[in-house]
């Protein structure tokens, strides 16, 4: 291995004891298969996340009959977005508003859902700042944060 792919990717002790920390602290990682928690920290390390505030995270995947658990999927939550956003440097700001009856409707919203609407500035070097727009569902009823 070159030193420019251990440089990116972590030296494998680093990753290793990340992903016994991992096991040892984190509520539900026992569940986690080793070689599930092994990408959990990789990842954790290779982009400087967090996986004990939310920044990436290991999702159990279920079949839709049984309901048992048949993998897990590694994501980057938005926390994780949110922290990189920051170190880059380039984000200079962003507002939340609430959303026309229009956009609601475009989005299939139901009268109890709630929906906003961020607006993200980001700097161009050498160039007018530019300005990017989303849009967030919350359905009613939903079980998750």
């Amino acid at each position: 291995m070159t030193d420019k792919a251990t440089t990116r990717f972590g030296e494998r002790a680093e990753v290793e004891e990340l992903s016994k920390r991992i096991l040892d602290f984190l509520p539900g990682a026992k569940d986690i298969p080793p070689e599930a928690r092994l990408a959990l920290a990789q990842i954790a390390v290779m982009h400087d996340l967090d996986p004990f505030t939310g920044e990436v995270w290991a999702i159990p995947e279920k079949d839709r009959e049984t309901r048992e658990v048949v993998g897990f999927r590694l994501m980057i939550g938005m926390a994780g977005w949110r922290a990189n956003a920051h170190r880059s440097n380039e984000y200079v700001g962003r507002a939340f508003y609430s959303c026309t009856p229009e956009e609601r409707k475009a989005l299939g919203a139901g009268p109890n859902d709630l929906v906003i609407r961020c607006i993200v500035t980001r700097r161009k070097t050498g160039q007018p700042s530019m300005v990017f727009d989303g849009y967030g569902l919350f359905r009613a009823g939903e079980r998750r944060k």
